[in-house]
């Protein structure tokens, strides 16, 4: 962490905090990935239960 004091413009830097939160993009992702799974699976299995 760097502190920096140049007059009326004080300045501190550092690394963020680690992020332990997926992001909403990434869980609608796996959600349609697990979706489109569970459908796939659904199908070949209807077809081939005939």
């Amino acid at each position: 962490m760097t502190l920096e004091a140049s007059g009326a413009q004080d300045m501190i830097t550092g690394d963020p905090p680690p992020n332990d939160v997926p992001e909403p993009g990434t869980l609608a992702l796996l959600g349609v990935a697990a979706a489109a799974l569970v459908s796939t699976r659904r199908r070949l299995g209807a077809g081939s239960a005939t």
